[in-house]
């Protein structure tokens, strides 16, 4: 399955954290349907990136920040208590490592700077919270 591709990857990252615990508890008991339910989630806020991305639209704008809440409120749905802290973390995830910036800014580069453009959407949402 797709979404154990990199289990024990992040395990090694993150399996100290609460985090870990919280995600692993909640997935144990996910089914299919859960399992295409969350990525059918996922691809409508990932589009909604790459529209407001495309469109131009200022990663710090209203439009761009309720986007990265969509993310936050997404991940904590599902996974953990995602804290703007953690948003800004990702955000450097996505840019930092290759396989999330192939992911955001496409193979061919058909969405260039999306991934940087998601990570100063998340930056900007940390920022306005205080964190």
């Amino acid at each position: 399955m797709q979404h154990d591709r990199y289990a024990e990857e992040a395990r090694q990252r993150w399996g100290a954290t609460d985090q870990w615990a919280d995600s692993t508890a909640r997935a144990a008991s996910w089914s299919e349907d859960n399992w295409h339910e969350i990525r059918e989630e996922a691809d409508l806020i990932t589009s909604r990136f790459e529209e407001l991305h495309a469109a131009g639209i200022d990663p710090t704008s209203a439009l761009s920040l309720s986007a990265a809440e969509d993310w936050r409120a997404h991940l904590t749905r599902w996974y953990y208590d995602a804290t703007p802290a953690m948003l800004r973390g990702l955000g450097d995830l996505y840019v930092s490592d290759p396989r999330f910036t192939a992911f955001y800014d496409g193979a061919d580069g058909e969405r260039a700077g999306l991934a940087e453009w998601v990570r100063d959407a998340l930056t900007a949402y940390a920022d306005d919270r205080g964190e």
